[in-house]
């Protein structure tokens, strides 16, 4: 069997130095599997740096969410096929670097909903 590959179009864009967004295409070895954060991680050690954003790598934290072919994902579950892939950051968010979004505003939204654990009792400590 042939060598496979995927053909990666990274939306790249660093507001502090670039007028306009443009895209840039990396050749990447396919595997069974092949998630997009493995094809950024890919680009990344082989190429050039690109900016983007991943911690758990486990589909939990939402870091590394961006849109692949049009769609929003999470690149560390989002297994992708040979061919060509279009990774672009989340609509909607202001663009840090590349593929990074500011999520501050979105964060500030669920703090002031005081959306967490709250348990009835007061929590006493043993020491």
């Amino acid at each position: 069997m042939a060598d496979q590959t995927i053909t990666a179009k990274i939306y790249r864009f660093d507001p502090s130095i670039d007028a306009e967004p443009t895209y840039k295409t990396y050749e990447v070895p396919w595997k069974e599997y092949t998630t997009g954060l493995e094809v950024l991680h890919y680009i990344n050690e082989n190429f050039e740096e690109i900016g983007f954003d991943f911690s758990c790598r486990s589909s939990l934290c939402g870091r590394c969410s961006m849109l692949i072919d049009g769609r929003p994902f999470l690149s560390c579950s989002k297994a992708l096929d040979p061919g060509e892939h279009t990774f672009e950051p989340l609509k909607g968010f202001p663009v840090i670097k590349d593929l990074i979004v500011d999520h501050a505003h979105i964060m500030e939204k669920m703090y002031a909903t005081k959306l967490s654990v709250q348990s009835v009792e007061p929590i006493t400590t043993i020491c």
